[in-house]
């Protein structure tokens, strides 16, 4: 019976109370045997007390015991449940009309019931609120069939996909209906939606990300154009927006063309391109889970473009080796107990049939499927697979995904591994049927030795490649031949190449489509000093996009490489100058009297290669400030078709006043009188590291006079620090606060907050005629008027130099997004880049500095506030 007697018998009591009738008998049947049941048995209490007729409830709980039982085991699995049966109490309901339990979760059903609600909603917020109540309705139905063993799995991974689709349908509607009336627009959505993944397979879990890709037709008009980008933003954040219902669903995007440096949205034809010429193998992969959701043109031809990249007639050794070393990454970078990236769990069976796929599916139709289980019956038809090892994925498949799925409907967490606390771990194994914890996990180490025995025998013999195979790309380009002879004859030029393989793989794919960057690393050319306004000064004149992008593409290339290849170089400032000249060839189109001034890190040529550069557009008095404006407008535009080729460029307006509600273009006349009656605080702190791009730099004068004309006050100095001690709880997981080198404790804010708030404390430090930008000036000043004393200045200087190395390190290795891993083998690979070859000493290494500079931070703060 009850762990907690105590607490069990004080919460039937009150239950009894409120149905006025004793009901307790029926509760003790319902929950005295569950692990922690009386956990399960306060989540019905909470759920009595707000019920409008507490009586009905105990009439059903009486009448209907075998589906009270399942009730109990919903609440007793499920805290997350609980909350969302508190939080919609009449749904409780649900659970005993037989006919509800039975219902199979459609798109069309969701959908019907999804366009009434939208009917009769009274505005927008509500139509999203609608929808997040329409997904708990459902996820409760689709819980007490998966938990009570009412349907079977690949069943309910199908209701729960199934709802998952028609709700994103559903919000495309109502996001593109708001859009209209707000733009006044009578135009279709531009937009469809493709879908990857767990949710192209129909095999969602309860708390997954969904991957989607935003598509168009070609033919999109301007004003479609301009359309389509405020739908993808709002469509975004309607979806994975916190409400009173919480989120809807976490999106994933990066399955877009290039990554996160492409486009929120590609056209079909440029879709079609990118999977041509520049995907990865492990793309083609991902290619084969994907549909678009809506019928039409663009989803005939996505089929088509899945079908000829997927299930192409022939594919390199290679090919499948990078897939499989992706997959020995990302078991590496797995914790021991998770079972979908680690040793011998889901993924160890998914990659074996998507790679059955890709190898046999250009000349077997039956392998062209999207369902994983589906997919696993046909690889043993056409003998991809032994009897013997289709059985065990089999077998072991469903398991492994109804585990995932306890573990992570307990508290709506995407967790892929059993709890640590031993009370939950209890409660799963008894859901699922075992009569200890020790079983459960006995079974599961079990079958994940199966299933890892079943993976080598597939794929343990394609182990230990030549390394002179990696450079096959080589082969792909024009005059590859010569290039591939180069790097068998020349001992420098495969040095080089190699050093790129190993300390720079995230530059390959950018490598691949440039030709000319590919003959300077061969013949070293690349190593030398060149002038960036060379390679744009006719776009100036002769704009053209693609040599636009070419130009962006090729010198954001050369200054990363340089900086690999030549010692002592600064990559801050070569992709600073390679930034200000792209700017400038955009700038020089937006007419007369404009002035553009670079913010932040860009301001003080510290930007690593995957930052975006922040800037405000001036414009003169006497100048034509709508036609400016428009002329920006298109720039951003312009700027978002640059990215949608693949070019990495991100430039961010949104530090100008009112920021993205404002004009993208300030008279200094205008910012003056914004300053003087509306910035906040913390905007004079982002306008504090400015200087001059592209130009007039008069107008920096004005800038200077706005933020350091005179000193902030206590209160704003007071609302500054509440700022950066917010962004610290909310920018930054607790797990990663001594991880993070932007955020973190210790990070690089931590020095550019330190210093700026000095300089805002006591702008006569900065000199008067010109404000100093970079860190080591900036940290000179300070030195210089008594408020660091060596010690410090040097700490400071040596720390964020370190951390600047490091997060360029680790963008170009692509292990980590500002965030020191946790992962040895990673850990070990970015400390080889510091001489180190333990991972510990890497760790040292980083707490050693971060500490430090948290130290003088924190000190010196409370001297600021004295």
């Amino acid at each position: 019976m009850f762990e907690d007697a105590v607490r069990a018998e004080a919460s039937l009591a009150r239950i009894g109370r409120l149905c006025r009738r004793d009901v307790s008998d029926v509760l003790r049947t319902m929950f005295g045997d569950w692990p922690r049941g009386e956990d399960g048995l306060s989540r019905l209490e909470r759920i009595t007390a707000v019920l409008s007729s507490p009586s009905v409830l105990a009439d059903q709980l009486v009448e209907f015991p075998e589906l009270a039982g399942l009730l109990a085991s919903v609440l007793c699995s499920s805290h997350h449940l609980g909350d969302v049966l508190i939080q919609n109490p009449e749904l409780v309901f649900q659970f005993f009309d037989p006919q509800m339990l039975d219902t199979t979760v459609s798109q069309d059903l969701v959908i019907a019931e999804g366009s009434r609600l939208l009917g009769s909603s009274t505005s927008y917020s509500h139509q999203l609120d609608r929808l997040r109540f329409l997904k708990q309705k459902y996820l409760l139905i689709l819980a007490a069939q998966d938990i009570g063993g009412l349907k079977p799995q690949p069943e309910v991974w199908k209701g729960i996909s199934e709802l998952a689709l028609a709700l994103v349908s559903l919000t495309r509607i109502a996001v593109w209906d708001q859009l209209s009336k707000r733009e006044n627009s009578e135009l279709e959505c531009p937009i469809q939606i493709a879908v990857f993944g767990k949710i192209g397979g129909l095999e969602l879990n309860y708390s997954s990300d969904i991957d989607l890709v935003f598509v168009a037709a070609d033919n999109l008009s301007e004003p479609e154009e301009s359309l389509a980008k405020k739908f993808c933003e709002d469509f975004r954040s309607a979806v994975s927006g916190r409400m009173g219902r919480g989120d809807l669903y976490r999106i994933d995007l990066r399955l877009r063309p290039f990554g996160k440096q492409g486009a929120l949205f590609s056209r079909m034809k440029a879709v079609e391109a990118y999977y041509e010429k520049y995907a990865e193998p492990w793309e083609h992969m991902a290619l084969i889970r994907s549909f678009i959701i809506s019928p039409g043109e663009v989803a005939d031809r996505w089929e088509a473009m899945r079908t000829q990249i997927a299930f192409r007639k022939s594919r390199s050794e290679m090919a499948v080796d990078n897939i499989l070393k992706m997959r020995r990454r990302a078991e590496a970078e797995s914790e021991p107990g998770d079972i979908k990236r680690g040793r011998g769990g889901i993924r160890d069976i998914e990659f074996s049939v998507q790679i059955a796929q890709l190898l046999r599916g250009s000349e077997t139709p039956e392998l062209c499927g999207r369902n994983t289980l589906e997919m696993l019956e046909a690889c043993e038809k056409v003998g991809a697979l032994t009897n013997q090892q289709a059985a065990i994925y089999r077998d072991s498949y469903p398991f492994f995904r109804k585990l995932e799925h306890r573990c992570q409907i307990e508290g709506n967490r995407q967790t892929h591994s059993l709890p640590d606390l031993v009370e939950l771990r209890e409660v799963i194994a008894y859901s699922l049927g075992y009569g200890s914890v020790s079983a459960l996990e006995d079974e599961l180490a079990f079958r994940r030795d199966q299933v890892r025995e079943v993976y080598d025998e597939l794929f343990g013999s394609m182990a230990g490649r030549s390394e002179q195979q990696q450079y096959e790309w080589l082969n792909s380009l024009p005059g590859g031949d010569a290039f591939a002879k180069v790097v068998s004859e020349n001992e420098s030029s495969a040095a080089r190449l190699a050093l790129v393989s190993a300390q720079a793989p995230v530059l390959l794919p950018y490598l691949k489509q440039s030709v000319s960057v590919v003959e300077q690393v061969l013949s070293g050319e690349v190593q030398e000093q060149v002038d960036p306004d060379e390679k744009f000064a006719l776009l100036r004149t002769h704009y053209d996009r693609q040599e636009m992008h070419r130009a962006i593409r090729n010198g954001w290339l050369r200054a990363n490489l340089r900086w690999i290849f030549v010692a002592g170089v600064d990559l801050g400032p070569l992709l600073g100058s390679h930034m200000d000249s792209a700017i400038s060839a955009l700038a020089h189109r937006w007419g007369e009297g404009v002035s553009v001034f670079g913010l932040g890190s860009y301001a003080g040529n510290e930007m690593s290669p995957g930052s975006d550069a922040d800037i405000l557009v001036l414009v003169s008095e006497d100048s034509d400030r709508a036609s400016v404006e428009r002329s920006v407008q298109s720039a951003a535009i312009e700027i978002s078709k640059l990215r949608g080729l693949g070019a990495p460029f991100e430039v961010d307006f949104r530090l100008r006043p009112e920021g993205k509600s404002g004009r993208m273009v300030v008279t200094p006349a205008s910012l003056v009188r914004y300053a003087s009656d509306r910035m906040e605080p913390w905007e004079k702190f982002a306008l504090g590291r400015v200087r001059t791009v592209f130009g007039d730099p008069k107008p920096i004068e004005l800038l200077y006079e706005i933020v350091y004309g005179t000193p902030i006050t206590d209160i704003e100095l007071e609302s500054l620090l509440n700022m950066k001690s917010r962004m610290e709880r909310e920018r930054v997981k607790p797990t990663q606060q001594d991880r993070h080198l932007k955020l973190g404790h210790g990070g690089l804010d931590d020095i550019n907050w330190l210093l700026q708030l000095w300089l805002l404390r006591r702008p006569e430090m900065g000199g008067g005629d010109a404000i100093p930008v970079s860190t080591n000036t900036r940290l000179r000043k300070l030195f210089e008027s008594g408020i660091l004393d060596a010690v410090e200045h040097d700490a400071l200087l040596e720390g964020h130099r370190f951390l600047i190395m490091a997060r360029n390190w680790l963008y170009l290795l692509g292990i980590g997004d500002d965030v020191l891993p946790e992962n040895p083998d990673r850990l070990l690979l970015l400390g080889n880049r510091f001489g180190l070859s333990d991972p510990n000493d890497m760790l040292a290494l980083y707490h050693g500095h971060t500490r430090r500079v948290r130290g003088i931070f924190e000190q010196s703060l409370e001297e600021l506030v004295s």
